[in-house]
């Protein structure tokens, strides 16, 4: 039942993105990203917490900064 107000039910609503390997330089470039595209974060250490439904923006700001080529699940480009 859903009465269980005990702690905040964000955690439901968020997807999250380990960025431990990014440097501080590539974490700022994605912060400026989000801030201009008015997309909601927050950080969790290195994790990147960002609402659902704002993924396929989010990969496209990570594939953009990082020429590393993270392995993501999608490939449809």
């Amino acid at each position: 039942d859903s009465d269980d107000d005990d702690h905040d039910g964000d955690d439901d609503n968020i997807t999250e993105y380990e960025l431990d390997e990014w440097s501080e330089a590539e974490r700022k470039q994605l912060c400026d990203m989000l801030d201009n595209l008015d997309i909601g974060y927050r950080w969790d250490g290195t994790m990147l917490l960002v609402p659902i439904g704002v993924e396929a923006i989010v990969d496209s700001c990570l594939d953009s900064i990082d020429s590393r080529g993270v392995t993501f699940v999608d490939d449809d480009n």
